[in-house]
């Protein structure tokens, strides 16, 4: 038979065992170090917590984060009761997408690397350089080599024609007199026939 002694002893051991563990469990991580998400994603309190069962919220105003931008943040959260930080990182690896598009322009005119490509998604903003710019001061089809670049120095090459022909940019005319021009007007060759795209009756002068 246990007596008053041993039972004491008992008691007081299985006690400290007890406030062992709740001291551990108070104590140990309760969100992770740090979090990545690429560009232009969503994040949650559920993204930086150890435990799916937890419950926590932000003390940081996460709403304040541009959340396209790479960069790394330092975020306060709350759980159980406790302040905890931890880290985001914003990374992008993704290069940018786009389609290229064949271009015809008058000769002479500086055409922008930009003008080739539409449809372009990134999570951050892009740039459109040439890597093969064209001669503007040669008619013909010319072959275009591009390449776009986000911020974090992801790359899409992409390739297009400009076909470069003899005709002049612009046409000026006197304002307010009736209009009476005609595709040849814009031409610099006259053994080239034009022709009209666009209605020009029903431009106002």
């Amino acid at each position: 038979m246990i007596n008053k002694k041993t039972f004491f002893l008992i008691v007081i051991f299985i006690i400290l065992v007890a406030l062992e563990l709740f001291v551990f469990d108070s104590f140990k991580p309760k969100v992770k170090e740090q979090v990545t998400i690429e560009a232009g994603s969503e994040v949650t309190i559920n993204d930086f917590l150890l435990d799916s069962c937890l419950k926590g919220d932000f003390v940081s105003d996460i709403s304040a984060l541009d959340l396209k931008k790479p960069g790394t943040y330092n975020i306060e959260l709350k759980v159980s009761d406790r302040i905890f930080n931890s880290t985001l990182e914003i990374v992008d690896t993704i290069p940018p997408e786009a389609t290229a598009v064949n271009l015809v322009s008058p000769i002479y005119r500086e055409v922008e690397a930009s003008e080739f490509v539409y449809n372009v998604t990134d999570a951050t903003d892009i740039t459109v350089e040439y890597i093969k710019k064209p001669d503007f001061t040669k008619t013909g089809v010319q072959q275009v080599e591009l390449v776009l670049r986000d911020l974090c120095d992801n790359k899409k090459e992409l390739s297009a024609t400009i076909d470069i022909v003899n005709v002049r940019s612009s046409v000026q005319v006197e304002a307010g007199i009736v209009l009476n021009i005609n595709a040849a007007d814009f031409s610099l060759n006259d053994g080239v026939p034009l022709s009209f795209e666009t209605d020009i009756s029903t431009i106002d002068t």
